[in-house]
């Protein structure tokens, strides 16, 4: 059951994710004061995400490795509007801590579903891959045009994974 102080820091968890999607729509329009949202809601959401964190009853390695995936998120992203160079140690600890929470995720979804409903993991990498390499795109960020040819591979990882979950499907006559 979750607990009422867990609910309040959920809405306030997503209500500050939607002030940000606002922020950055108003730095796509190049709207004044884009900065500001956007760095009020990574406030927020740091702050709310480890206030979440500190108040999980029973705390485990995907909750530690989400937790520092979203405070990494958060530092960078926020020293980034600040120009600030050399953000490669929280890009690394950003990808590490994203990859180590997906494949314990993963893995736990897997595990919990029957083989005829669990998730075809080539295409939840492929998806994973092409929503990263293209927010490097979208950013500008250096090493973006290898990126996006790294995103191709993921987008042949999706396409295999619909070419397996259709043979497996004429297999059982739908």
């Amino acid at each position: 059951m979750v607990s009422k102080q867990n609910k309040i820091i959920l809405i306030l968890l997503a209500l500050a994710l939607c002030i940000l999607a606002i922020g950055y729509v108003f730095k796509i329009q190049h709207w004044s004061i884009n900065f500001e949202i956007r760095l009020t809601s990574f406030i927020a959401i740091g702050v709310l995400y480890a206030i979440r964190y500190g108040l999980k009853q029973s705390k485990n390695i995907k909750d530690l490795a989400k937790v520092i995936m979203v405070l990494s998120w958060v530092f960078f992203s926020v020293f980034a509007m600040y120009k600030m160079n050399n953000l490669v140690f929280f890009l690394i600890i950003l990808a590490v801590s994203g990859s180590t929470w997906l494949a314990i995720e993963v893995w736990d979804i897997n595990l919990k579903k029957p083989k005829s409903e669990r998730a075809n993991v080539p295409q939840l990498i492929g998806i994973l891959i092409s929503i990263i390499c293209y927010i490097f795109r979208i950013q500008h960020w250096p090493f973006a045009g290898p990126m996006f040819l790294l995103s191709l591979i993921g987008l042949i990882l999706l396409a295999i994974g619909f070419v397996v979950d259709t043979v497996e499907l004429q297999k059982k006559g739908y």
